[in-house]
């Protein structure tokens, strides 16, 4: 990690802290050991929060660290005055300023987001799992509307396939009584010509 880079991730991470609290000034300046070494403040006004990478002469408290070790701070990983009681870390100036920075990064909202990001994720996980049935009523719908409009391109079809059969037989029947009508009068034909012979005969 370069010193460009470890300031960088040190201003994404104080940009997520709530400094609302800090109805004062704090500036403290951070003294990087081995790697990215280098120096850079940290300034909190009314709930703005400044990193820059510069020295501040006018500063609060001075903190000597690792790259890693400010990194922990500032993600609430590593309280800063522990590590200064336990030697993990070392400063200058008002130490009690350093305490307070530990108390805005442990009421930083960004944790009460990954908190809340962790819980959505968890609620929206059983809701995957119905989604297979969605899709199965869904389909179950998409049938039903199908044999819903087969069937009422159906009943057309019916109609005009019962009239057809109507108009068939009334046909037939026409046809029928037709041929009984010819059959009559060919009846009546040949009962004249009977007759007819029979009266000749005489």
């Amino acid at each position: 990690m370069t010193y460009e880079e470890l300031v960088s991730q040190v201003n994404k991470s104080a940009a997520k802290m709530d400094a609302d609290k800090i109805t004062d000034h704090l500036a403290i300046q951070v003294n990087i050991e081995g790697e990215a070494e280098g120096a850079f403040y940290i300034e909190m006004l009314r709930g703005n929060i400044v990193v820059a990478p510069y020295e501040y002469y006018d500063r609060d408290v001075l903190l000597i660290c690792q790259a890693s070790q400010i990194l922990a701070i500032l993600k609430g990983e590593l309280d800063p005055m522990q590590a200064l009681n336990d030697g993990q870390i070392r400063a200058e100036g008002n130490i009690g300023r350093l305490g307070l920075l530990g108390e805005i990064i442990k009421k930083t909202p960004a944790r009460k987001r990954a908190a809340a990001a962790k819980k959505t994720t968890a609620a929206k996980k059983p809701a995957a799992k119905k989604a297979p049935a969605k899709k199965t009523a869904a389909k179950a719908t998409a049938k039903k509307e199908t044999a819903a409009a087969k069937t009422t391109a159906e009943k057309p079809a019916a109609k005009v396939t019962a009239k057809k059969e109507t108009a068939a037989a009334k046909t037939t029947e026409k046809a029928a009584t037709a041929e009984k009508s010819a059959a009559k009068t060919a009846e009546k034909k040949e009962t004249a010509a009977t007759k007819s012979k029979t009266a000749k005969k005489k």
